[in-house]
């Protein structure tokens, strides 16, 4: 029985030498939702899919943990009591996701005007290290060194 345009859960895993190697992700939906919605988070940098049970049986085998919502996920509840799991954007062109703000970070331009003087003998200089990342939607910044 073909079960991909069921809402149920998933489980994603991501693979060895990845970023988040040995973790997993649980989504809720139908397959190509929750696909989608890990490629939107994470790009292709995750492994498998699975059906929640072979996942669980998967991830108990080879002691995958469950991606902390303290390290690069928020999670919140929506409709349907799904759960949804966003990536906090950092780069440039991502969504924020910034206690739901749907903003786009952007270029500050702070440092346009500025010269990199790392030839001068002393790397790195303040524009190499400033990160001119800001969300213009909640006005985010990151912190500066």
């Amino acid at each position: 029985m073909d079960t991909s345009m069921e809402e149920q859960k998933y489980i994603f895993t991501f693979g060895v030498g990845q970023e988040h190697a040995q973790h997993y992700v649980e989504l809720h939906g139908t397959s190509d939702e929750t696909r989608n919605e890990m490629f939107r988070m994470f790009g292709p940098r995750w492994s498998m899919q699975y059906e929640y049970e072979k996942g669980r049986a998967i991830i108990d085998v080879w002691h995958y943990k469950r991606l902390e919502v303290d390290s690069v996920l928020a999670c919140r509840t929506v409709e349907k009591k799904k759960i949804v799991s966003l990536v906090v954007g950092e780069q440039i062109g991502e969504v924020c996701n910034r206690n739901g703000c749907k903003g786009v970070l952007e270029d500050s331009g702070a440092m346009d005007d500025v010269s990199c003087c790392c030839h001068l003998g002393n790397p790195p200089c303040s524009k190499c290290v400033y990160d001119p990342t800001y969300c213009p939607e909640c006005e985010w910044e990151p912190e500066q060194a």
